[in-house]
């Protein structure tokens, strides 16, 4: 799996936060869909025919 650690400064200099950045092939693996479990929704994470990314919920 590839995780890089990336340092996103927003308005406040001061304020740092940390982000992971994953790949979209780690996360579908093999399949083209993926359920992600959000509070009490389910989100739909979905690659289509023209290889871009569709969140649903």
């Amino acid at each position: 799996m590839h995780i890089e650690e990336q340092t996103l400064t927003h308005y406040t200099p001061s304020l740092e936060l940390s982000t992971r950045r994953m790949k979209s092939i780690d996360l579908l693996k093999s399949g083209r869909e993926l359920l992600i479990e959000h509070g009490d929704q389910i989100y739909r994470l979905i690659k289509t025919s023209n290889d871009k990314l569709l969140l649903v919920k």
